[in-house]
């Protein structure tokens, strides 16, 4: 379970890896909602994109 950080809204999310990349898919966990159970992009509480969230800043390879 995952909440989205500006409104509290219940996610449920994912991760994988796709070669050397790390992908994390975020689904809409509120039951009644109009996009449950499906993969969203946004929070459906506020809107908040969700793909920042995906990677932490500190897992990240560094610049070369």
């Amino acid at each position: 379970m995952t909440s989205c950080p500006k409104c509290g809204y219940r996610m449920r999310s994912e991760q994988g890896n796709l070669g050397a990349f790390r992908m994390v898919v975020f689904f809409d966990d509120e039951e009644g909602s109009d996009t449950y159970a499906q993969q969203v992009d946004r929070c459906a509480g506020c809107g908040l994109w969700l793909h920042a969230f995906a990677m932490n800043p500190s897992e990240a390879a560094p610049r070369r």
